[in-house]
């Protein structure tokens, strides 16, 4: 059995060859700081440099060592944009057609934060009170038996003029991981995703997703999107991609070229046919094999 120091000496050289891939372009000093700087966050669980120092060698002083790490932080004579880059074209590529894009919006608590950026109210999910601080949207692949891979962290702030709103964040972060996989992955979101304001633009850029819907909620939408609005709003889940299956609901003669699948809640009293009615509705000039049809079932 390896013990405490031979398995800490294993992690460092995986990881060390872990992060040589995706810094290849930065210079040695940004290279060392970025190494040390992920180890230092892995071993000791936290963000806060002062706590990294324990965990880094190669100097007595870790006062010196705590300066050099802030000032490479702040420095703006690099841009960590290159590795973060290279790190997501990395593992895009390993995304495939079925592999879930796992979509979760959670929040980072900064009570006692003084001199961040436009600070807001957030509702800290471990305590389950408002306190100041970001929301983050963040995408994980999924590997199966509960490996993940982030392949976006997005923190941002509702008081920050650049957001615009937490839909527009969802739509660009959807957007630029859809990028890096060259548009393969099945988007997952929980509830919360049933927004016609998401729905209704990954219909028509062709996205592949599931969604859970909440129960008893509904949906609508206004304008030449009304009937796919309140179709997908009664959608428990529904999965775009030539993976899928039409059981029913596809008029006699109709070609699903499109492959849409809906999972449909049970509908209450009278709504059978009411659903039926948006199910076989089509928006002039618009395609129906996409959404002007929505099965009642799916089959997988």
């Amino acid at each position: 059995m390896l013990g405490k120091e031979a398995r800490r000496r294993n992690r460092f050289v995986e990881l060390r060859q872990f992060l040589t891939r995706f810094c290849p372009t930065l210079d040695r000093p940004r290279q060392r700081f970025f190494r040390q700087a992920v180890l230092g966050t892995v071993h000791s669980g936290s963000l806060i440099v002062s706590r990294w120092v324990r965990f880094i060698g190669g100097c007595k002083e870790p006062f010196y060592v705590q300066k050099r790490l802030l000032n490479n932080l702040k420095s703006s004579h690099w841009d960590d944009q290159k590795a973060w880059s290279a790190y997501q074209s990395a593992w895009g590529q390993k995304v495939e057609p079925d592999t879930p894009a796992i979509i979760d919006l959670c929040d980072l608590a900064k009570p006692r934060a003084r001199r961040m950026k436009y600070p807001a109210l957030v509702r800290d999910g471990s305590e389950d009170k408002l306190v100041y601080g970001y929301w983050c949207m963040e995408i994980y692949a999924s590997w199966g038996k509960g490996a993940i891979t982030p392949l976006l962290l997005d923190p941002y702030s509702i008081d920050d003029p650049a957001t615009i709103s937490e839909n527009a964040r969802i739509m660009r972060g959807v957007r630029q991981v859809m990028e890096v996989t060259q548009g393969r992955g099945v988007l997952v979101m929980d509830a919360g995703g049933e927004r016609d304001n998401l729905l209704i633009p990954w219909l028509d850029d062709d996205r592949r997703f599931v969604v859970r819907r909440k129960g008893g909620s509904s949906s609508a939408a206004g304008g030449r999107h009304a009937d796919r609005g309140e179709a997908a709003g009664r959608t428990a889940a529904v999965r775009i991609g030539p993976s899928a299956r039409l059981a029913q609901g596809v008029p006699a003669g109709a070609s699903p070229a499109g492959d849409v699948a809906g999972l449909q809640d049970d509908p209450r009293p009278g709504q059978a046919a009411d659903a039926a009615g948006h199910a076989g509705a089509r928006e002039p000039g618009r395609r129906q094999d996409r959404a002007g049809v929505l099965p009642q079932t799916l089959e997988v």
